[in-house]
C-alpha cells in the first residue's frame, strides 16, 4: 500500500521473550503505551506452553495490546531457531 495522509503504512512489531519475567511485564506496558502506531503485534514466547510468561502475555497483554498475537514455540529455542520460528508464522 501506498504511503499517503489516508492510509499511512503502519509496521508489524515482533517481540521475542526468553525467561522474561519482570522484564516481559515492563516490555508489555511499553508496547501497550504505543499499540497504536503498530498494525500488527506479534508476542514470541520461547518457553513451554502454560508458563509463567505465555500466561503473562495471553492475560495481560491482549488485554491491554488488541492486535496483540501471543505465538509460544512450546520449548525454549536458542535465538536464531527463534527468530526462524516467527518468521515462518508471519
Amino acid at each position: 500500500m501506498a504511503r499517503d495522509s489516508k492510509h499511512p503504512v503502519r509496521p508489524h512489531l515482533v517481540m521475542m521473550s526468553y525467561r522474561g519475567g519482570d522484564r516481559l511485564r515492563r516490555c508489555l506496558d511499553s508496547i501497550a503505551e504505543s499499540a497504536d502506531l503498530f498494525d500488527r503485534v506479534i508476542l514470541s514466547i520461547t518457553a513451554p506452553a502454560d508458563s509463567p510468561d505465555e500466561v503473562l502475555a495471553r492475560e495481560d497483554a491482549q488485554s491491554r495490546i488488541p492486535q496483540a498475537e501471543v505465538i509460544t514455540t512450546d520449548r525454549e529455542l536458542p535465538t536464531m531457531e527463534q527468530h526462524m520460528f516467527w518468521a515462518g508464522y508471519l
